[in-house]
């Protein structure tokens, strides 16, 4: 499992090597408004042509990649997630509607909603 934790936190913070992304978060700052929001939903950081994770309930994140699901508690802009073999405290808010941040150990990554083509 303690793999599965570095995976996804190596995939969390893919984005935060793009420059453009680090300039453009670097000095954002959550309103209360913001943190109160929910994050539910599924999550991309654009680099690749799928989803991220997915959270559901404001409790639960699915991690697509690794078919992983944890628990987690959110308190304002903290999230404490619980894995079986580890327990990670990140911040993780919202700056837009469609924009997640998720900061751990300093490093930030930006997030958009997952939108599918509608075929139809």
């Amino acid at each position: 499992m303690r793999l599965k934790t570095i995976g996804l936190i190596g995939l969390l913070t893919i984005g935060c090597s793009r420059a453009a992304d680090k300039g453009s978060i670097s000095g954002s700052q959550p309103t209360a408004d913001q943190l109160e929001n929910s994050i539910d939903g599924v999550w991309t950081d654009g680099s690749g042509p799928n989803a991220s994770f997915s959270i559901e309930n404001d409790s639960t994140i699915y991690d697509i990649e690794h078919f992983t699901t944890a628990r987690f508690v959110r308190q304002k802009d903290s999230a404490t997630f619980y894995y079986p073999d580890d327990t990670l405290k990140v911040r993780i808010y919202r700056i837009h509607e469609d924009t997640l941040i998720y900061e751990y150990e300093g490093q930030k990554t930006k997030y958009w909603r997952f939108w599918e083509e509608n075929n139809s």
